[in-house]
């Protein structure tokens, strides 16, 4: 029987609607709840990795991470140095209880670069990395320790290079390791970067990376090798992705329904037909996986540990 662990969590009214629970799903009532005491409205959705929630508000260098039981373990402004303005693109957390943060900083003449920096359990910078001209927009730990960032390269202006590595790994040193998946490889629809829309996940042996502009999944191993890949789903806006130790591929969409009404479908992958399937969880909004959970937002202001396998 799957089952469902809740946990109190405020979160945009606009994406998020009732969760009706299929019992053809296998799906449960929930077994406990806990409280996260932060208003993220306004602000982007928080993630679970590694056994955290970590979150950051918009154009802002504020950070947060709360434990599995929604206390608090800090609420810092992220410091760089001889920067006038910080702004925190996405937060990650490592299996030895550290975690990351990848943004760009910005001095008093608004020059700007790109970081990633690796911080202590307390939320301090260990350490800075300038990743400039690639500039990270995902991040995630894998459970080898090692740091995955999905970027793109821009010049001083802010124009994209025209060839470029998307995907970069990083050692707990801060060096670059390995470079791959060409920005030309993804799809185009639009002008649009692969990044915009992204999300990066991982599994005990496997990357995930889901681009909406490209619409497109891929996964790849730990040493780099391209997994496969799939069409992406064809859904207006993704607000979340999950992949299982398994394998196993969930996607939270944005649908309209009805006049100025938006809501939020759950679909799982089908990797012998590359067919995403609906399934009847409307409302759950992925924010991570904890081994054989899905962990989703469902309704105001809950979110739950469901399980997938």
């Amino acid at each position: 029987m799957r089952r469902i662990l809740f946990v109190s969590l405020f979160i945009s009214a606009a994406c998020l609607s009732t969760l009706h629970i299929s019992r053809a799903d296998g799906l449960s009532a929930p077994e406990r709840q806990v409280v996260i005491s932060r208003d993220f409205s306004g602000s982007p959705l928080p993630k679970w990795e590694n056994g955290y929630f970590v979150a950051h508000e918009a154009s802002s260098p504020r950070i947060y991470a709360f434990d599995r039981t929604g206390r608090m373990i800090f609420s810092s402004e992220l410091a760089i140095p001889d920067a006038a303005r910080v702004i925190v693109h996405d937060m990650a957390a490592s299996p030895d209880g550290g975690f990351g943060a990848a943004g760009s900083a910005y001095s008093a003449g608004g020059a700007g670069t790109a970081f990633i920096a690796w911080l202590d359990p307390s939320g301090a910078c260990k350490r800075i990395v300038r990743t400039y001209p690639f500039s990270a927009r995902r991040i995630s730990f894998t459970i080898d320790g090692t740091l995955w960032a999905f970027g793109r390269e821009h010049t001083a202006e802010f124009e994209e290079v025209a060839e470029h590595n998307v995907l970069r790994r990083y050692g707990p040193d801060g060096f670059l390791l390995k470079s791959l998946l060409s920005r030309q490889s993804f799809p185009r629809y639009d002008r649009r970067h692969p990044m915009v829309g992204s999300f990066l996940v991982s599994s005990p042996d496997r990357l995930g990376l889901y681009s909406t502009a490209a619409k497109e999944w891929v996964e790849v191993s730990f040493s780099g090798d391209v997994l496969g890949r799939w069409k992406g789903a064809e859904v207006p806006l993704v607000v979340g992705v999950a992949l299982t130790p398994s394998g196993l591929v969930y996607l939270a969409g944005q649908q309209p329904v009805g006049r100025g009404k938006q809501q939020v479908v759950l679909y799982r992958l089908d990797k012998a037909t590359g067919l995403w399937q609906a399934l009847d969880s409307p409302g759950m909004t992925i924010l991570g996986t904890d081994e054989n959970y899905i962990i989703a937002a469902y309704k105001l202001p809950q979110v739950g540990w469901v399980r997938a396998e």
